[in-house]
């Protein structure tokens, strides 16, 4: 395990328990980039490898650094072979006032990356990968957590190739009765990737962790077929589709 140290840290203006990175640490090259952060390719001082998202906080909204603080809440409990693993994070105050958070590093790229350079997967390897989704999901949902952006750009590849684990929680939620409607609770707030929501987000309608279940499927086709049903369609169309037309068959 890296040298550091579980303490109180107070970060962009909210105090909460996490685990400070130790030691200096090289930025590389820019793994992708996100709504809040880049993610870079980083060289930790003990000769790991991590993603590091990197955020400049200065000029954030308060409920963009609350989001930010849960993000980071959520993924430092999570604890399986399917999904990435939290490191821990270091913020530099002024001038930078920059927050990054250190989490494992996939070297196979992501199944998107992997569709791109040799388009559709033969049906065992979409299988196992299908399957190593599913016991992340399994998780993250008997923790009563919905990831909400299930994709093949989030199910990272080991360096063989064999080994998936879902990454990305930025739109993760916690969901205390999972399997309830609106009348037992439930989730709201269009959360996701256009082509890969299940119909009751996009209708903005309660909602539960069957909704990972939904993006599981697309992310399936998308793997058999090279890309997600209604790639050919502008994504506001792409989503009036999702919502009329029924459940996606593979071709």
């Amino acid at each position: 395990p890296p040298r550091s140290a579980l303490r109180w840290v107070v970060c962009v203006g909210w105090p909460w328990q996490t685990t400070t990175l130790a030691g200096p640490w090289t930025k590389g090259k820019i793994l992708g980039r996100g709504a809040v952060g880049t993610v870079f390719l980083a060289q930790l001082h003990d000769g790991r490898q991590a993603a590091c998202k990197q955020i400049a906080t200065e000029g954030l909204k308060g409920d963009d650094l609350k989001a930010i603080v849960r993000e980071i809440t959520l993924i430092q409990s999570l604890h399986h072979p399917n999904l990435t693993q939290y490191i821990g994070i270091e913020y530099a105050s002024a001038p930078t006032h920059k927050l990054s958070i250190f989490m494992e590093f996939a070297p196979g790229g992501s199944v998107r990356q992997l569709l791109k350079a040799k388009g559709a997967l033969d049906e065992s390897i979409c299988a196992s990968y299908i399957d190593q989704v599913l016991q992340g999901l399994e998780y993250l949902h008997t923790s009563g957590i919905a990831h909400r952006d299930v994709k093949g750009a989030n199910v990272l590849l080991s360096h063989d190739l064999t080994g998936a684990k879902l990454a990305d929680f930025g739109a993760s939620k916690r969901i205390e009765k999972l399997g309830e409607d609106a009348s037992g609770g439930g989730a709201s707030g269009l959360r996701g990737t256009p082509r890969w929501m299940a119909p009751e987000l996009i209708r903005g309608l309660p909602y539960d962790a069957k909704v990972d279940i939904w993006s599981t499927g697309i992310t399936a086709i998308e793997m058999c077929e090279g890309e997600p049903p209604l790639m050919d369609k502008p994504p506001l169309r792409a989503l009036l589709l999702i919502t009329t037309q029924g459940t996606p068959q593979l071709s």
